[in-house]
């Protein structure tokens, strides 16, 4: 897995008919985002003759994973600054 495309973080290896791979359990916690999956068949294992040799790769998934946002600072403090506005106005009115 890959934060940039370029770096590579080795996640271990996988076999059979599924498989799967727990990204924590490497230590990674939220502040990671993985933007790319790399996979690559080991010719070293399972014998190189028969019909099923090599990566029968049916699907990648991400499962629990989230995308975390940022508001901007300037339009976080533009909405601050008319609540506050609201609110005093509200105020006022009521005294």
């Amino acid at each position: 897995v890959s934060t940039d495309g370029a770096t590579w973080l080795s996640v271990g290896s996988v076999g059979g008919s599924t498989s799967g791979v727990d990204l924590d359990a490497f230590g990674f916690g939220p502040d990671f985002a993985f933007g790319w999956v790399r996979l690559q068949d080991d010719p070293n294992a399972d014998g190189q003759s028969g019909a099923t040799v090599g990566a029968d790769i049916d699907a990648v998934g991400a499962i629990s994973t989230r995308q975390v946002g940022t508001v901007p600072l300037p339009g976080t403090l533009a909405l601050l600054g008319m609540g506050l506005v609201a609110a005093g106005a509200r105020l006022r009115r009521r005294a």
